[in-house]
């Protein structure tokens, strides 16, 4: 609903995802819209998805955007630059939200006043769906809970989520966002500045009920298997400064972050071996192996590690010939012990 100030601006880029548009206007529709603007910006699309998106936004009174194709963190800052409302939401256009999702974040504004509102997410394969929360399930648990901050981040680090890191999920004060733009990256563009959000947040909340849900089984734009190595690098390089800045205002977390950092450079060793752009894949697999030796034995030692990560660790570890012939001969393995 286009309101002069509206509590929620809700944005969400949108590339050629014309397939998804349909069923996501669908689950926009059951919301509750009073108090929310909805801004979709089309990102140059070439299948449709600007048409449809235009047709589609008059049934709901949203507000749609559209320019020459320039990546999903400059479509973003598009939506903040003509938001109005007085925090920030973020959709990915192949997802989708819970019943009464909005209504549960307006809910939660309006009685707190909170910096940003965290919700669960659930990773959807199909008709399966993975929950995360960041609280154990708790039948006696108020709609909405106030979080401290460090432990917040601490909880959000050890998981090993996807969520520290990514905008969904989550609701910002627009003043969050007042002075800090998107950087104009291809991959990992939300993550330096989400996890600076989350350290400038004086008040965080989390809303169990809410639940954003993840599709797992998009077809990205951008997949491992098309990473550059220049993806490669600026993603690594994103995470390192993030961890760095997390560090620096709480010393105590230093251990778990230089941990992350490990942890992903087994992911960026991963990556080099499964990519159809990377040249020199073993001068640059060596790189990122140096980094996760480095921190090697604590990654083993750190009960937050899944046994499947450690195998990883022991993996990537091993060397690149080994990677490369386990990254070929695995898929077929699982398939199998599946049968």
């Amino acid at each position: 609903m286009t309101i002069d100030r509206p509590l929620i601006s809700v944005i969400i880029p949108v590339f050629n995802t014309c397939g998804y548009l349909i069923d996501l206007f669908q689950n926009i529709k059951t919301q509750e819209l009073t108090n929310v603007e909805l801004i979709f910006v089309d990102d140059g699309s070439t299948d449709g998805s600007d048409l449809l998106l235009d047709k589609l936004g008059s049934q709901i009174c949203a507000k749609v955007f559209h320019q020459p194709n320039q990546g999903v963190a400059a479509a973003r800052n598009k939506g903040i630059a003509n938001a109005k409302g007085t925090y920030l939401c973020f959709i990915d256009p192949d997802d989708k939200i819970s019943d009464n999702y909005f209504a549960l974040l307006l809910y939660g504004v309006k009685n707190s006043n909170a910096d940003i509102i965290l919700t669960s997410w659930a990773e959807v394969y199909g008709k399966e769906s993975n929950l995360h929360t960041l609280v154990k399930q708790n039948s006696s648990l108020e709609t909405m809970q106030r979080l401290n901050p460090m432990e917040t981040i601490s909880t959000i680090l050890k998981s090993r989520n996807m969520i520290g890191g990514v905008v969904w999920g989550k609701v910002f004060k627009s003043t969050l966002f007042r002075e800090d733009r998107f950087p104009l990256i291809r991959i990992t563009s939300d993550a330096f500045q989400c996890y600076r959000s989350l350290l400038q947040a004086k008040t965080i909340c989390y809303i169990r009920d809410a639940t954003y849900l993840y599709s797992s089984s998009r077809n990205s734009s951008i997949t491992h298997l098309s990473l550059s190595i220049e993806d490669i690098q600026q993603q690594f390089k994103e995470i390192e400064k993030s961890m760095e800045l997390i560090s620096a205002k709480y010393p105590n977390l230093r251990a778990v972050c230089e941990n992350l950092i490990g942890h992903f450079a087994m992911q960026e060793c991963r990556y080099i071996c499964q990519s159809n752009s990377v040249r020199e894949k073993k001068r640059w697999f060596k790189n990122y192996q140096k980094k996760l030796k480095s921190h090697y034995g604590s990654l083993m030692e750190d009960s937050a590690c899944s046994a499947s990560e450690k195998i990883w660790y022991c993996i990537i570890y091993s060397g690149y010939p080994m990677t490369r012939i386990l990254i070929k001969i695995l898929p077929a393995l699982q398939r199998f012990m599946v049968k």
